[in-house]
């Protein structure tokens, strides 16, 4: 009897901080390994630029999920 052994290698997993200005146009875009430091940077990034759309990236080989979005605070 053959057994046969497919091991899948796991692709790596990064997160990835991308701003926005008002016209779509990304501005800024950094990618981390932890989640936490990419959530802090997130933070930073909106406390930084609040007109500014700050968007958190989850991407593992060539599937990217959208795990969070601040939208720029609106002037009055």
């Amino acid at each position: 009897m053959v057994m046969i052994i497919i091991r899948t290698v796991p692709q790596p997993v990064s997160f990835i901080v991308l701003m926005k200005d008002e016209t779509s146009t990304p501005i800024y875009k950094e990618k981390f390994v932890s989640f936490a430091d990419a959530r802090k940077e997130c933070d930073k990034v909106s406390w930084d630029y609040p007109e500014a759309q700050v968007i958190l990236l989850r991407e593992e080989g060539n599937v990217v999920q959208i795990l969070y979005t601040r939208n720029p605070l609106t002037k009055a």
